[in-house]
């Protein structure tokens, strides 16, 4: 077994950067760095992948200030990096018609879908965190800002839906309460969805981008600009908005009373019909960094601390170096899975299992 830290080191180039045949850009993975904890690093690795792929526009109104003490992005670089390696083996569970975009059988069992809608989602989910935070949530009361239609009209959304879209990659109880989920969050958390903020301006910047390039034939630099990526850049929007809605088997969060019964339930959602949501909210969730990026300054020492190993159909954390207190919050998360995911979870004192279950 290897720890985090070495089997992320440990990728080719080409297993994690989807431009790698196109793009003139050094990009260097930011957890193989002699100045490993330098947050302008992450923050430029993100930016630096979004220009690779002709896609700056996306990130045109955050402020890189913003993110100058944001812990979340080096979370956002270990949820990436974690996901590369895990559904490199996690995918043999999948049959072609079953791989990432259903619907779009025509492109088959294609491992670069995966990397490229991979980079879209887990890179940009946690950018509009500020939202949650009390300077902005005043900020936007102060402008009547209430409900999800309100949200599309402060950050002049155009483009809110997919027409041609017939796949949904979460589960339709999802989906059908993301409306509802922004009033009930402002009402009873005193907060905006960070997720839900995001992947409407995903989806919107993206499209708008698209359409620009191709319009005016902009030098695309080997890019494709085709009307059909809007179907994955709504694919990948659907994915961000989700992330951070939470299931109330407990119905102890008034959720019936803003016409989310619908959420009120263990979902039992399967990887194998909900692949990309699954490992995005499995990863998401029990990435380290998260976990202990109060308590460990360091984001290197952290993955360094934990051993990983992986099969095709199961992921084995091994405590190396952690205090037991805080491989016990570890623990805690993953066990936590198993109020919304089809998944085992079972550990000892110094490791955790978790695998999923097949059909």
């Amino acid at each position: 077994m290897k720890t985090i830290l070495k089997s992320i080191q440990s990728l080719k180039k080409n297993e994690w950067f989807y431009y790698n045949q196109t793009s003139k850009n050094k990009l260097k993975n930011p957890f193989n760095n002699d100045d490993e904890n330098n947050q302008t690093l992450h923050l430029n690795f993100i930016k630096d992948f979004f220009t690779s792929g002709g896609k700056l526009r996306v990130l045109d109104d955050l402020d890189i200030e913003d993110f100058k003490n944001n812990d979340y992005v080096k979370h956002t670089n270990s949820v990436y990096f974690l996901g590369i390696l895990i559904f490199s083996q996690w995918k043999l569970n999948l049959s072609k018609d079953e791989f990432i975009l259903r619907l779009n059988e025509r492109e088959g069992f294609d491992i670069n879908r995966f990397q490229f809608m991979w980079f879209l989602s887990t890179l940009f989910h946690d950018l509009y965190y500020k939202y949650e935070e009390v300077e902005e949530i005043k900020r936007l009361k102060e402008q009547n800002i209430f409900t999800y239609s309100d949200l599309e009209r402060y950050f002049y959304i155009n483009y809110t839906i997919e027409e041609d879209f017939n796949e949904n990659p979460i589960p339709e109880i999802l989906s059908d309460n993301i409306s509802n989920y922004v009033i009930w969050k402002l009402e009873k958390r005193g907060k905006y969805d960070h997720g839900i903020i995001a992947g409407m301006k995903l989806f919107d910047e993206l499209k708008k981008n698209r359409i620009e390039v191709y319009q005016n034939r902009y030098e695309n630099l080997g890019l494709n600009w085709e009307s059909k990526l809007d179907i994955q850049y709504y694919y990948c929007a659907q994915i961000i908005k989700a992330h951070n809605i939470w299931f109330n088997p407990g119905k102890d969060q008034n959720y019936a009373d803003y016409g989310m019964e619908g959420l009120e339930i263990n979902p039992n959602i399967k990887f194998q019909e909900y692949p990309f949501y699954y490992l995005f909210c499995l990863i998401d969730t029990i990435d380290p960094v998260k976990a202990l990026k109060n308590e460990i300054p360091n984001v290197n020492d952290i993955l360094d601390s934990i051993l990983i190993e992986i099969s095709k159909d199961s992921l084995i954390l091994k405590n190396d170096k952690l205090e037991e207190t805080q491989f016990d919050n570890i623990k805690k998360k993953c066990f936590g899975l198993k109020e919304w995911l089809d998944i085992m979870v079972s550990a000892t004192e110094t490791t955790i299992n978790i695998s999923i279950p097949k059909l």
